[in-house]
């Protein structure tokens, strides 16, 4: 998707996933693409869409915090990190456990 804007991708995204809206990694790239052009509200539902397919998706959770607490909803931030850290320790994701955990002191939680 070289050589186009923000916006021809988040386009072309989400042609993708409204042609298979059973691919959590479709919903996963609109909404990091979604955080990369600083519209933190439209990526949350996209990682909300993602986890829905794909509850144990660590990644998901960690950009899904980061939405949230972009968009300043410290609480819904800090409910889907303690989560998500509980997901990523099962799934032996260490890195992702650290930056949630991160994340979370620096929210007070």
């Amino acid at each position: 998707m070289t050589g186009f804007s923000a916006e021809e991708k988040i386009e072309q995204l989400r042609s993708l996933v409204e042609a298979d809206p059973s691919d959590h990694l479709g919903f996963f790239m609109l909404g990091k693409l979604y955080l990369d052009v600083d519209r933190p509200a439209d990526a949350a539902a996209q990682f909300e869409s993602c986890i829905r397919l794909k509850p144990d998706y660590s990644a998901a959770y960690r950009l899904l915090g980061d939405a949230y607490r972009k968009a300043g909803d410290t609480g819904k931030a800090r409910d889907v990190y303690t989560r998500g850290i509980k997901v990523a320790e099962g799934n032996g994701d260490l890195q992702t456990v650290k930056e949630m955990k991160a994340f979370l002191s620096k929210l007070g939680g």
